[in-house]
């Protein structure tokens, strides 16, 4: 998701071949989903998903939702995406229903190195493959598309936990 290149593609391949693997096998082609998409999305009150970013021009990034709250359909968080050692985070809100997960990126928290866009995403879920994937813009950068998977739901519960003071 970077406005300018990045030269070290040979060592990005090997970072998105694992990112990919970790992410599960394959998704079939959007229109063969079509007819096995989920009719609502899971309860996303805190909730944490992983997976991917691409960008045509510039590549595949690492990419995680944390969904912090959730109410009445709507929903806020944060956004992570990571390329190489370069890293953003964005904050997020937007809406829940009927199997679709709307979102707009509301700015960056926190950043080290690189250009970031501010996203706006349209996810379907699909409940075959566990995943909430769709297309992404964004003003002034080419978009692409999310592929992401809910992860552990023990973990999600340890990170929901408030944390002890010392």
């Amino acid at each position: 998701m970077r406005l300018s290149g990045f030269g070290g593609r040979a060592l990005f391949s090997c970072a998105a071949a694992a990112v990919l693997a970790a992410c599960g096998p394959p998704i079939a082609p959007l229109q063969s989903l079509l007819t096995r998409t989920g009719s609502a999305v899971p309860d996303l009150r805190i909730s944490n998903w992983r997976g991917i970013l691409t960008q045509p021009v510039f590549g595949t990034y690492s990419f995680r939702i944390h969904v912090r709250s959730s109410s009445a359909g709507q929903i806020s968080g944060t956004s992570r995406i990571d390329y190489a050692s370069e890293w953003a985070v964005m904050s997020f809100t937007g809406t829940a229903s009927n199997g679709t997960v709307n979102y707009t990126e509301t700015g960056i928290l926190k950043q080290h190195g690189g250009s970031w866009c501010i996203k706006s995403a349209t996810l379907e879920f699909h409940r075959e493959h566990a995943v909430l994937k769709g297309p992404w813009t964004a003003s002034g950068c080419t978009g692409g598309e999310i592929r992401v998977r809910r992860e552990n739901r023990a973990t999600e519960k340890i990170l929901a936990q408030p944390r002890r003071r010392a």
